[in-house]
Parts: structure tokens; sequence; C-alpha cells
């Protein structure tokens, strides 16, 4: 384990709201040479019980957010730089781990922190292109990574190329990393934008990452 470095940016949940990228963007479609569609990979991941995200800055590897979302608990964490709390969207409520402080949660913060959870889970269907070329690769370890490229309109702009990379588990059927990458000026080739690892717990894992054993124990990213 090595120590974790965060990036200092400010999020709020709307941030990270707007940081997520929601999977289905990434499989709606889409079908790959054996027949089995991505599709079916998406369903896999709703299914996930305890899903953890960690997002990082592709350039200096330092995290800029975790999120956990426990289904089976009904909750949703988030962890940053500056704050960890955990959401009981059953009860309405939220919890500052470190404080241990719990107060209500208005219905705006309520929503946005859902949208949180349905988006990560692959629940909207929203913002593919229906041309967007999807082909397979092998990976490292015996895992496949499967890529999406197709170009994102601007008004009164030149279109952006854009390149999703995302990286599955063959084993479990579901993606263990999922790359951005866009070609903003053409002599600068493909940037990674963005990195997002996901990794799926136990329930008494879970229970432990939301009691705050992730402001302690270092995740080696």
């Amino acid at each position: 384990m090595s120590d974790r470095t965060w990036d200092n940016s400010h999020l709020g949940v709307a941030a990270v709201v707007a940081a997520i990228i929601p999977l289905m963007v990434l499989y709606h479609g889409t079908q790959e040479s054996s027949g089995i569609t991505l599709a079916r990979v998406s369903r896999a991941v709703g299914q996930a019980q305890n899903i953890r995200m960690v997002s990082l800055d592709p350039d200096s590897n330092q995290v800029i957010y975790e999120l956990w979302i426990a289904r089976e608990l009904n909750r949703t964490g988030i962890l940053t730089p500056e704050r960890c709390v955990v959401y009981d969207l059953a009860r309405g409520e939220k919890e500052d781990i470190v404080s241990g402080v719990v107060t209500r949660v208005g219905d705006s913060e309520l929503a946005n922190v859902r949208e949180i959870g349905d988006n990560c889970l692959g629940f909207t269907s929203s913002g593919i292109r229906a041309d967007a070329l999807g082909t397979r690769r092998d990976g490292p370890d015996g895992r496949e990574v499967y890529e999406f490229t197709w170009d994102s309109r601007r008004i009164g702009g030149d279109p952006i190329p854009i390149r999703y990379e995302v990286e599955m588990d063959t084993s479990t059927g579901l993606p263990v990393s999922i790359r951005l990458f866009r070609i903003e000026l053409p002599e600068n080739g493909w940037i990674c934008r963005s990195r997002v690892l996901f990794e799926y717990l136990t329930q008494a894992r879970m229970r432990a990452v939301m009691a705050g054993e992730s402001l302690v124990v270092a995740g080696s990213y």
C-alpha cells in the first residue's frame, strides 16, 4: 500500500455528479464480435451490491474523489480532500464521518445524491452517439479492453474526437477501470482527461469503508 495523494480541488455533491461517467453512456446498444452486448455488462453493474469508485487525475495520479454505492444498505458515501460524508437515503440524513454529526438533507441535495448512484450504476441511456465505434482488444492480466470513439459536436466549432476505454474483468463481466480521452488540438493527439477505478466490495468491507476506514487506510493507485 502506498500513501494516497489528493487533488486539492473543492468538490461538492453537484460537482461529483457532473464528474461521473455514466456507464450506460458507454454500453448502450453496443455489440462485440462474440454477440454479447455490453448492455449485459451494464445490467451486471446494476446488480452489484457494493461499488467503490475512485476518480484519479490522469496526470498526477492524485485522487479527486471516492464514491461508495451500497445498494442493500441504501447509502451513498462521498470522500473528497475536504470531507467524508455518508448519506442514508432512506432516512434522508447525512453523517459527517469525521465529526460524527448527523443532519437532515434537503430535497435538492438528496436528489443530487440519488443521481450519483443512478448514473454510476448505468441507469441513464442519454449521451452516446449512435455511430460510436466499438472495438475489443486484449488487456493485462487476462482482461479485455473495449474502446468507443466518436466526434463530439460543438456549436460554432470543430468536432472534438472522444474515446472511452473500458477495461473489463472477464471472470465477473464487470468494469475495473474507465478512461476518457479527447483530441483538443490535432498536433497533441489523444490526451487522457479522466480515469476512474472500480472495486466491488463485500457487505462487511463496505460497512468498514463507510465507517471511515478510507480515512486511514491508503489505497495503491
